[in-house]
């Protein structure tokens, strides 16, 4: 069932929680959406899960949110749940 998920793991860039989050995830076969404003640690994230959609910014701007989801929808024919 995991595998059919879709999850937006936001500051997916970091070593701390969101990095962590984002291995245990991928371990289940999770589909991963990942976020992050620190542009190094997001790419260091999409090496380590390239078949992630990466989405860098700021989650706060206006729409941004919408944004991603739609992303997201268009990426893997789902919200993420």
């Amino acid at each position: 069932m995991a595998a059919e998920r879709v999850v937006i793991v936001t500051g997916a860039g970091g070593y701390g929680v969101g990095g962590g989050v984002c291995d245990a995830l991928a371990e289940h076969g999770t589909r991963l959406v990942l976020n992050d404003v620190d542009a190094t640690g997001l790419a260091r994230a999409a090496a380590r899960h390239p078949e992630a959609l990466i989405h860098h910014g700021d989650l706060t701007a206006p729409d941004a949110g919408q944004r991603l989801i739609d992303s997201a929808v268009e990426r893997f024919g789902s919200a993420p749940r």
